[in-house]
């Protein structure tokens, strides 16, 4: 069996999830749950520390506010840095499944076993696609400033060549100029958008299974995980590319719960009034998304995923008996 036999591994994943140890709907529910609630939690604490900030006037509330602040910040961080562990656990969960090997919900707290050799892929990868946003940065000034597109711009810019003090670019740079400058920009954006977009993809899928490759190989590291990736999808990329168009249902829907979470930003946006305040706004359709992927993940994720990582058990079959 290849990966570009999509209908044999969505059919290989079905068979392991009907067969596993312990309730995968549950799982899914258990692990969607928790990472939803504990983002709501530090949003609602968020909150309370802003309010509390924002009461607090005067010179003799500046040691209250630094405080509240900084437990702010502490606070967001732990949250983001305690869910990718998470996720991994999740991850480690499909895998076994397809694997038939005893799961539970313990299982979901196995990627904290592996914290580091995690952390140090989520950060090379991450360094990986800062790279080539920097790589991108001077051809797409280049190809801008080479282009008609750049001429709105340059007629801009042409009258401060004259202007020799500060007090007179300030004054040049009113809103009105700002704003002329900011538009005449987006075209250099979507020429950078389109260079970052054409160089990450492919990276990206060359590296798509390296979280696996890394929960095999916990020892091996981060950067063995990455290449092994790239060697694994060398000739598969493409394979995989039209198993995710399989799931295009899947994408699709996801999106459009991530529109309802962001709703209260995205409504006023196309000029539709909210009849609450935005604070309301915020934590009723965060309760709306949180309901809406529970429902929808507890159905569809388990076989999404279960499916890549039974294309990834496949190509990683195939390499060892090469």
């Amino acid at each position: 069996m290849a990966i570009s036999d999509r209908q044999l591994l969505k059919q290989r994943a079905h068979e392991a999830l009907e067969s596993a140890s312990y309730d995968p709907q549950k799982m899914v529910l258990i692990h969607t749950g928790a990472a939803s609630i504990v983002t709501l939690l530090t949003a609602a604490v968020s909150f309370l520390i802003q309010d509390g900030i924002s009461g607090t006037g005067g010179l003799s509330g500046i040691g209250l506010r630094t405080m509240l602040s900084t437990a702010g910040s502490v606070l967001q961080n732990i949250t983001n840095l305690v869910l990718p562990f998470w996720a991994f656990g999740y991850l480690i969960f499909i895998l076994k499944v397809l694997r038939r090997q005893p799961v539970g919900p313990a299982t979901l707290l196995e990627g904290f076993r592996h914290m580091f050799p995690i952390l140090r892929l989520l950060l090379i990868r991450g360094f990986i696609y800062i790279a080539i946003g920097f790589l991108c940065l001077y051809p797409s000034t280049i190809i801008f400033s080479l282009t008609p597109l750049a001429q709105p711009l340059e007629a801009l810019l042409e009258p401060m060549l004259s202007l020799t003090t500060e007090a007179e670019i300030a004054m040049y740079m009113d809103d009105a100029t700002t704003a002329a400058m900011t538009e005449a920009l987006i075209p250099m954006l979507v020429i950078y958008a389109g260079l970052f977009l054409a160089i990450s993809i492919p990276v990206s899928y060359r590296l798509r299974f390296a979280d696996y490759i890394l929960l095999d190989n916990p020892i091996a590291g981060a950067i063995f995980a990455l290449r092994a990736s790239a060697v694994l999808l060398r000739r598969n990329c493409l394979d995989l590319f039209k198993l995710d168009l399989s799931f295009w249902w899947y994408y699709l829907i996801d999106t459009a719960l991530i529109a309802v979470c962001y709703a209260d930003v995205l409504l006023p946006m196309l000029g539709i009034s909210l009849p609450f305040s935005s604070t309301t706004g915020f934590f009723l359709f965060y309760v709306l998304y949180f309901i809406g992927q529970l429902v929808f993940y507890a159905f569809a994720r388990n076989r999404v995923e279960a499916s890549y990582a039974a294309a990834y058990e496949q190509l990683r079959t195939q390499a060892q008996t090469c």
